[in-house]
């Protein structure tokens, strides 16, 4: 007969400062989560004494992480009591040393309020779905202190609203998982900007949705069967590269094209390419880009 799992019970408390958190969760990464990004996961919610049981973890090496529910200054938190997944400390199954506690890593500096926000979505670029609400979208100024952070949705969807004029930057944090930060600059001439970011395999990359002087439409149709197009609007005459890329990253198309001032449709063509997700990377000479996902069935 084959070996049985070992299963372990992991508990811990989490604490906003000298007090417990009462409302969160808490979940568990295994450290190794292969070339796809497939760790093993479980999650469990923190009771009113700030207390959380995870019940059937099996040997190995994992990362704990902490998430308030509600935003009073603290910020989402690792075992080792910090915010970045390769600072913080694993634990190690077989013999558990519980109870492994949590002090959540407060905000030194409050974000200024205004009218601005940073919106986008992290597209799944063959990743398993099921991962993209775990990530944690990070807010920090422009000398890289933390200001705060949103949840990332199923779909995706990340919404960081009521920020004055000023540089940030933001930085998705998910165990594991390689991450870069992208700079945003909110202005009166820009107060609400766009990044769409791509997880990859065990990487996210960000790209600003931010051209000066292109903007780009949506995919139609989308899912496409031989053809789909984008819309372009040029402020002025320009060059743009189209790439069309598979879920691993590689260009599967590319073309350039020297475009007049106004809307021009870029026609894409799919009819050569296998059935399956693809995503379309636009750059201007500004060296800015942006990517749309397109469906082709």
């Amino acid at each position: 007969m084959g070996d049985s799992i070992v299963y372990h019970q992991v508990y811990g408390q989490v604490f906003e400062g000298d007090f417990p958190m009462d409302r969160g969760m808490v979940m568990i990464f295994s450290t190794e989560a292969g070339p796809n990004y497939e760790p093993f996961f479980d999650m469990a919610m923190i009771d009113s004494s700030g207390i959380y049981v995870l019940p059937y973890v099996p040997n190995g090496e994992f990362y704990v992480y902490a998430i308030p529910f509600n935003w009073n200054g603290y910020l989402p938190t690792y075992y080792g009591d910090v915010i970045n997944w390769d600072e913080a400390t694993p634990i190690v199954l077989g013999e558990p040393e519980n109870p492994y506690d949590i002090h959540l890593v407060a905000a030194e500096f409050a974000a200024t309020p205004g009218n601005g926000s940073i919106t986008g979505t992290i597209y799944n670029g063959g990743v398993r779905a099921s991962y993209i609400d775990k990530i944690q979208m990070l807010l920090y100024n422009d000398n890289y202190e933390i200001l705060g952070f949103t949840d990332v949705n199923e779909e995706g969807s990340f919404d960081l609203s009521n920020l004055a004029n000023g540089t940030y930057y933001i930085y998705p944090e998910l165990s594991g998982v390689s991450s870069e930060f992208t700079q945003v600059q909110i202005t009166d001439e820009q107060q609400n900007v766009v990044v769409n970011m791509t997880m990859e395999g065990s990487t996210i990359l960000g790209e600003k949705e931010l051209f000066m002087n292109t903007e780009a439409g949506n995919i139609f149709p989308n899912p496409a069967d031989e053809r789909a197009r984008i819309e372009l609007n040029n402020l002025k005459e320009t060059q743009v590269k189209v790439q069309v890329m598979d879920i691993t990253g590689r260009t599967q198309i590319m073309n350039e094209y020297n475009l007049s001032a106004g809307r021009t449709v870029i026609e894409i063509r799919l009819e050569h390419l296998q059935t399956g997700i693809y995503f379309v990377r636009i750059t201007n000479t500004e060296g800015n880009t942006i990517t749309r996902k397109v469906v082709h069935q």
